[in-house]
């Protein structure tokens, strides 16, 4: 009985306390609307991003 109580009580406590840090990470893929193209420099590494991807052959008709 000792034995199963503690391991309950061990498995709720990291439950509880194991991830907090991991899940709180900040998106990696998009950027705040405000920064997103504030000068012409960032309008051209958009549009170089952009076609580059036109460029691939996945994505030519053959």
């Amino acid at each position: 009985m000792k034995c199963t109580l503690k391991n309950i009580l061990l498995f709720t406590i990291l439950l509880i306390t194991a991830c907090d840090k991991k899940l709180d990470t900040t998106p990696t893929q998009s950027i705040d609307a405000s920064a997103a193209l504030g000068t012409s420099a960032d309008v051209q590494v958009a549009l170089v991003g952009a076609y580059s991807a036109l460029g691939d052959a996945e994505y030519r008709s053959v």
